[in-house]
């Protein structure tokens, strides 16, 4: 099994239930940060909403996918509201 390394992390903004943010997707809020950090369009990514589990579970899902050879590299978006 390939070892799976976390690299960087980064956190989306978060805002109050139907604040300034409600209307945005939260694909949208990390895509600009993603394509700023240098990482090509090509890499998969995923949307993770599991409230506060959010951070914890993107973490378990590139690393499992990057364990059994389905990623070489993987961006997760996450969110809570």
């Amino acid at each position: 099994m390939t070892a799976a390394f976390l690299v960087d992390a980064v956190r989306t903004p978060v805002g109050r239930h139907g604040g300034a943010l409600a209307g945005v997707r939260p694909d949208d809020l990390a895509a600009v940060a993603l394509l700023l950090a240098g990482l090509p369009t090509t890499v998969p990514g995923t949307t993770v909403s599991r409230l506060c589990g959010s951070g914890l579970e993107a973490v378990v899902q590139a690393s499992r996918a990057v364990e059994v050879g389905d990623a070489g590299l993987c961006e997760q978006v996450t969110w809570s509201r």
